[in-house]
C-alpha cells in the first residue's frame, strides 16, 4: 500500500487518480491554507490537513512513500508578474526540506511550463540540484492535457523523483490522440450577449479568437479567473458566450464523470480550485508508469523467487 502526503493539495488530484487506477494507499496527511480547497479536499479525501507548509515540522510527520505537490506557479506563470521576489513559488523549495528529512521512494511535483523558460533557469537547476542532493533521480517534461485524453491546451511541467536506491527508471507517457470534443463535455446551459470586455493582456472586445467556440477540438488554458475574455465560451453561432459552470470546470480538468463533490462552493469558488489544480487524466497516466510498473516489478521478482525455491 502506498503511503501518500500532498502538499500545496488543491482538491487533491493524486488522491483521485490513485483511486481511478486502483493502487491501495494511506493517505497520511496534506498541506492547504486555501479555505475553499481545504472544504473541497476533505469532502472527497477526508485526511489532516497540516496547514502551511512553511511551518511543518516534517520530523512529526508519519513516514510516507509518495509526496505529491503542484506548488505555486504565480511568480513564473506568464498570466503573472514573473517575479521570484513574491515568494510564492520559491516555496517549492519547502519541498526539499521533505525530501531530505522523510526520504520518500517517489515524488511528483507540477508547474507550469513558464519555470522551464530561459528567465528562470538558475532557479529551475536550483530546485533540480536540491532534490538530486537528496537522493533522488529527477526526471522532468512539459505535458500538453489535450495530448492526453482531454479537450483542454494545459502544458504543464511535471517532475517526477526516484529515490537513487531503488533500482527503477522511468519514462514519461506517450501522447495520445484526443478523440473527445469540448462540446461532449458541456451541459445544455444558456447563453447571453457578449460583453463589452475591457481591454488588455487578456481579451480584447475587437479579438474574437478570445472566446473559444462550443465546436471548437478544445479549449486553451483555463485561469483561476472567469472574467478574462478568454474564458468565455462562444456559441457555435458565434452571436453570443457564457461561462463554464463548475462541473465543466472539472471535465475540463478529465474528471469526466463529475468523480469531485463540489457541494457548498459556488461556481466562481470552484472555477477558481479547477484552473488552480492538475488534470487528473495526466497525473493518473504518470502513475501508471511510475507505481504500476514497480507493482509488476515486484511481482516478477516474487514469482521469479517462487520458481527458484521449487527448483
Amino acid at each position: 500500500m502506498i503511503k501518500l502526503f500532498t502538499a500545496f493539495a488543491g482538491y487533491g488530484t493524486d488522491n483521485f487518480a490513485l483511486k481511478q487506477l486502483g493502487i491501495p494507499y494511506e493517505l497520511i496527511g496534506f498541506s492547504e491554507i486555501d479555505e475553499y480547497a481545504i472544504k473541497c479536499f476533505k469532502q472527497n479525501h477526508q485526511g489532516n490537513n497540516y496547514g502551511d507548509i512553511s511551518k511543518i515540522d516534517w520530523d512529526i510527520v508519519p513516514d510516507f512513500d509518495l509526496i505529491t505537490a503542484g506548488f505555486p506557479c504565480q511568480d513564473v506563470s506568464n498570466a503573472g508578474k514573473q517575479n521570484l521576489n513574491k515568494g510564492r513559488t520559491i516555496l517549492g523549495m519547502e519541498l526539499t526540506k521533505a525530501l531530505k528529512i522523510k526520504q520518500p521512494k517517489y515524488f511528483l511535483f507540477e508547474n507550469v511550463k513558464g519555470l522551464m523558460s530561459d528567465k528562470f533557469k538558475d532557479f529551475k537547476e536550483q530546485l533540480i540540484k536540491s532534490w538530486e542532493d537528496c537522493g533522488y533521480k529527477v526526471y522532468s517534461e512539459v505535458l500538453n492535457t489535450k495530448d492526453f485524453g482531454i479537450p483542454q491546451s494545459r502544458s504543464r511541467v511535471f517532475f517526477v523523483g526516484i529515490r537513487k536506491d531503488i533500482n527503477q527508471n522511468f519514462k514519461f507517457p506517450e501522447k495520445e490522440e484526443l478523440k473527445i470534443y469540448l462540446k461532449e463535455l458541456l451541459e445544455d446551459l444558456p447563453f447571453r450577449d457578449i460583453p463589452p470586455f475591457q481591454s488588455g493582456k487578456y481579451g480584447n472586445k475587437d479579438r474574437m479568437d478570445c472566446l473559444k467556440c462550443v465546436d471548437d477540438l478544445y479549449f486553451h488554458t483555463m485561469t483561476i479567473n472567469r472574467t478574462h475574455a478568454n474564458q468565455y465560451l462562444l456559441s457555435a453561432d458565434k452571436k453570443k458566450c457564457r461561462l463554464f459552470n463548475k462541473k465543466e470546470a472539472f471535465r475540463l480538468q478529465g474528471f469526466l464523470k463529475d468523480e469531485v463533490n463540489l457541494d457548498g462552493l459556488s461556481d466562481n469558488q470552484a472555477y477558481r480550485l479547477a484552473g488552480n489544480g492538475q488534470s487528473v487524466n495526466v497525473v493518473t497516466k504518470i502513475f501508471f508508469q511510475l507505481l504500476k510498473s514497480e507493482e509488476v516489478k515486484q511481482e516478477a521478482m516474487q514469482s521469479q523467487a517462487r520458481h527458484s525455491s521449487q527448483a
